[in-house]
């Protein structure tokens, strides 16, 4: 999902089962290193839905502005939020899954794993990753306050720049430091699609494997390993929902697998289906599916 700067992006579908509107907007320049993008939705439809949300390279953030929803974790947890409360959701290696009203309003923001670590004040990222917790426990009484606030903007630009307003002085002035060894780290692999060996990370950094599989646990919450798997798969997935009528050969290809067999085998180990049941049940407009 690409997320415009100096500008909203809208979006729009409607069915007579099912509407959604979306309004997507890059952060304010000195965030985007951190905060990948927000994006306000709106959706309706006939019935309750259930869907499962695919690993993928980024944080999330929702906060529910209407309709209450549940969600499983891949760690086995299971949750339920009210309007106004929210959750921050860890990378993940195996579909989270959500079950949510015919109405759904809320903010889901995007954050890099390093940026999610400099908003949560350092803590550890593995405590995180394959779990969703209540911003309430993660940031206190401004968590609990931000779903009140948000409610109260009035436009569309606003809400955007409240996000703004509650993130920059969290993330660019808090507490957690990340080294820039640790930040080209990430970026050769994010930049690479999780194509770029962990060895050469290492030896470019001048690091062991060791040291480096300990700062991405503290500060991203995956081995190195773990998360090129995931980098590679998400990146795969979004060729799938462009509607390019891409083959699932080539699809490896692109993504750096050894052949289409490895492919498929990641897809079954990563989302818990085969390729064609995913490629059935996706979801162009996110990245989830719908659940079987």
């Amino acid at each position: 999902m690409e997320y415009p700067r100096d500008r909203t992006l809208r979006w729009r579908t409607e069915s007579e089962d099912h509407r959604l509107a979306l309004a997507l907007r890059a952060p304010a320049a000195p965030l985007r290193s951190w905060v990948r993008g927000y994006c306000l939705y709106d959706e309706g439809r006939a019935r309750p839905g259930r869907h499962d949300h695919l690993p993928h390279r980024d944080v999330t953030l929702i906060i529910n502005a209407g309709g209450a929803f549940a969600v499983r974790d891949p760690g086995g947890g299971r949750q339920r939020f009210a309007v106004g409360e929210g959750f921050l959701a860890g990378l993940h290696a195996a579909p989270a899954r959500t079950d949510s009203g015919p109405r759904q309003r809320g903010v889901e923001v995007k954050l890099t794993p390093l940026g999610a670590h400099r908003l949560l004040g350092g803590l550890p990222m593995q405590e995180v990753s394959n779990r969703v917790l209540g911003l309430d426990a993660l940031l206190g009484a401004a968590g609990r306050e931000l779903g009140a606030r948000l409610a109260g903007t009035r436009g569309s630009e606003e809400p955007f720049a409240l996000l703004d307003d509650f993130f920059a002085p969290r993330i660019l002035d808090g507490p957690a430091e990340v080294g820039g060894e640790l930040r080209q780290a990430w970026r050769w692999l994010d930049e690479s699609h999780g194509r770029v060996r962990v060895g050469e990370i290492a030896a470019r950094l001048g690091w062991s494997r060791k040291r480096l599989v300990a700062e991405f646990r503290r500060c991203i919450g995956m081995t190195p390993k773990t998360l090129a798997r995931v980098l590679r798969f998400d990146r795969t997935m979004q060729a799938l929902r462009s509607g390019r009528g891409v083959r699932w050969s080539e699809l490896a290809l692109a993504g750096g697998y050894h052949d289409q067999a490895h492919l498929s085998r990641e897809i079954r180990e990563l989302a818990g289906a085969t390729p064609a049941e995913i490629a059935r049940r996706s979801l162009p407009e996110s990245g989830g599916v719908v659940s079987a």
